[in-house]
């Protein structure tokens, strides 16, 4: 994603970077297809200047919180309850940028909570978003990053 943040002047941050964080119950490609989508939608939605800051801590015992934020464009009140909808896309964002299937998030909530997770969101039209998921730990176990 930072070629694409490059190019739109962009920053890209994690916050609170660890060498290792504890194993979750999710594979590779369907975390990267998670979190490539959230960050991808943040970058894609804040104009150039803003900022998208990805956290990832320990909130809640045996879960892990991965928070993706941005400065964009936000979600409208309105629009909020559909956001998880198959084929939904928010008007502003329609606006912003035309090309979009309205799936990922859609994919993305279906990702997490077949791993056991939950997915959700904060946002305020014209301020930004923050995407939020938890996925479950695996008992005994840290991966290295």
């Amino acid at each position: 994603m930072q070629p694409l943040a490059d190019k739109q002047h962009i920053t890209l941050r994690f916050a609170g970077r660890k060498d290792s964080y504890p194993s979750i119950k999710i594979g590779a490609q369907d975390m990267r297809a998670v979190f490539q989508n959230l960050i991808e939608n943040a970058v894609k939605y804040t104009r150039p200047g803003g900022i998208v800051n990805m956290e990832i801590r320990e909130d809640v015992p045996g879960r892990m919180r991965v928070a993706v934020s941005d400065t964009g464009i936000g979600i409208p009140p309105v629009q909020q309850k559909n956001i998880f909808s198959r084929f939904f896309r928010g008007e502003n964002a329609a606006r912003m940028e035309p090309d979009g299937s309205g799936l990922g998030l859609f994919i993305a909530k279906g990702i997490v909570e077949k791993h056991g997770g939950t997915i959700g969101f904060e946002s305020k039209e014209g301020e930004g978003t923050t995407f939020h998921v938890e996925l479950p730990i695996i008992k005994n176990n840290r991966k290295q990053k």
